[in-house]
């Protein structure tokens, strides 16, 4: 049986991606972009599919301390100086 891959995928409000739009996948696929434009996010945004996929929910979000921490983080990106403010 052939391994199932992604042809394309889409992140929204995952850490510092608002919409990444539609991005098509190919076997060999290259993020290209200035520094804090998002190319870590999503592959760290894949990891987190593929973990859930494989491991469960609860698993994915540890790196994240939950689905809170995961939210915090989301909106540190959105303003910084309120979620400093408010205590990370």
């Amino acid at each position: 049986m052939k391994p199932l891959a992604l042809s394309s995928l889409q992140v929204k409000n995952f850490k510092a991606i608002r919409n990444s739009g539609r991005l098509k996948l190919t076997p060999l696929t290259a993020f290209i972009g200035q520094n804090g434009s998002g190319k870590s996010s999503l592959v760290e945004a894949l990891e987190t599919v593929q973990t859930i996929s494989l491991q469960g929910l609860d698993r994915a979000m540890l790196p994240w301390k939950g689905i809170a921490g995961l939210n915090l983080l989301t909106n540190y990106f959105e303003e910084p100086e309120k979620v400093l403010a408010e205590g990370w």
